[in-house]
């Protein structure tokens, strides 16, 4: 416990201590949060809402940011680094990229300024330096800024430093509102249980009426003359066929025996 008049020294992994940059833009908390992490999606989200860049899917600026912060922590975590190097190692990657958008830095002006800040942080013996990394560690974390950050640079320097192009699209919206109501007093009562139907007036019977026949008319003589005639000629005509029809028959008959008599 600090004596009184003395700054109280901040909690392990909540602030940077002396000449370390650990702690200074992940804390001991965060750091342990995301290693907790096991899914793409849900570390994507705790670097966007981490570093305020929650915007990244319509700004391409802050997407390249977030993919850059991510690589770090993912790498940093598939190589084993603990806490400490872990925060470390991501403020010495973010420093090194924020020298190099100033004015116009090259890349051996940056690599220069990012082999300073990993001395400072692994060899002994040097003014304020912080032994933090082992040797093995400088060559894995070297090796993965020189073939990720390293070799696209320029890309990161035009991204960061140019403004973005933007499409503005005027999109209108109409939205239909639903008409006014009537007036209740023009309302009417409904019942649950409806009225009883009138009774059906019965309508009488229609009687049949009876046709009336029509008067025979008095036929003349000229027409009872044409109608005898007309009968005598049918009756003539039923004896014609019948005689016709008995003589064919016995011819018929004569035939039929003369064939059988010739054996046919």
């Amino acid at each position: 416990m600090a004596e009184e008049g003395e700054p109280e020294t901040p909690a392990y992994g909540t602030a940077p201590a002396g000449h370390s940059l650990a702690w200074m833009d992940i804390k001991l908390s965060e750091i342990k949060d995301f290693m907790q992490i096991d899914k793409p999606d849900a570390a994507l989200t705790f670097v966007a809402t981490k570093f305020s860049l929650t915007d990244y899917e319509t700004n391409a600026k802050n997407a390249i940011l977030v993919d850059f912060y991510l690589w770090i922590l993912m790498f940093c975590k598939e190589r084993g680094f603990n806490e400490e190097k872990t925060s470390a190692a991501f403020t010495i990657v973010k420093l090194t990229h924020e020298f190099a958008l100033k004015g116009g830095k090259t890349v051996q002006d940056s690599f220069a300024e990012y082999k300073r800040l990993v001395l400072n942080h692994s060899l002994a013996g040097v003014g304020n330096a912080v032994v933090l990394f082992t040797p093995q560690d400088v060559a894995e974390l070297t090796k993965f800024v020189t073939s990720t950050y390293m070799q696209h640079y320029r890309l990161y320097q035009y991204a960061n430093t140019h403004v973005q192009d933007k499409d503005q699209h005027v999109t209108h919206l109409f939205v239909d509102t639903a008409a006014a109501p009537p007036p209740l007093r023009l309302a009417t009562q409904q019942l649950d249980t409806p009225l009883p139907a009138p009774p059906k007036q019965e309508t009488p019977a229609e009687q049949p009426q009876e046709q009336e026949k029509p008067l025979e008319e008095e036929e003349t003589p000229e027409q009872k003359v044409s109608k005898a005639v007309a009968a005598i000629l049918a009756e003539k005509t039923g004896l014609l066929e019948e005689a016709m029809q008995a003589k064919m028959a016995i011819k018929m008959d004569t035939l039929s025996k003369k064939l059988t008599g010739l054996g046919v």
